[in-house]
């Protein structure tokens, strides 16, 4: 197996050569696997393949308007900084954008702690805990035709008891 697709170096290295190559201006050889300068707008992952998703937000905040190119940013930082695989990234309305990470550990690894990104600060929430998650008006009422139900459980306590997962009887 060729040594550019192992993650660590091939050669045996001391305490004093981790130092040297943390400490030096140039990036360490196990690094330039980890570059990608392809663009976000990626192939879905395959159907085996665990999706987690994230919504990347920026403090101090950025305008709306500028969230498409604030999640090319975001992708090239997460990418080539943060060394994780994304698998699709698209902006969104609940922060700078939403991310799609190849795996459970990159998930954790990316929500772990905010990430310093130039003078913006990165952090990430996960998927249902938008900014304005208590703004969405989710209270509906409706009328729910219940097919094949049957005909002696049709008073109200059981019509609410088959009900009560999803929804609350009015009437």
């Amino acid at each position: 197996m060729p040594s550019a697709w192992l993650p660590w170096p091939t050669t045996r290295w001391t305490l004093g050569h981790w130092c040297r190559a943390a400490s030096s201006s140039a990036t360490a050889p196990w690094r330039k696997i980890c570059h990608n300068t392809s663009s976000p707008t990626l192939a879905p992952p395959s159907r085996g393949s665990m999706r987690i998703v994230a919504i990347a937000v920026l403090d101090p905040a950025v305008d709306p308007v500028d969230y498409p190119h604030i999640s090319n940013a975001i992708y090239g930082f997460v990418v080539n900084s943060l060394c994780l695989r994304v698998s699709e990234m698209s902006p969104s309305a609940l922060g700078a954008t939403t991310v799609t990470f190849g795996s459970c550990l990159e998930h954790e690894i990316a929500m772990s702690k905010v990430h310093r990104m130039g003078e913006y600060r990165l952090s990430f929430i996960k998927h249902d805990e938008g900014r304005n998650l208590r703004h969405l008006a989710l209270d509906l009422i409706v009328w729910l035709m219940l097919v094949n139900f049957p005909l002696d459980c049709l008073d109200a306590t059981s019509l609410a008891a088959s009900i009560g997962s999803f929804a609350i009887l009015l009437h």
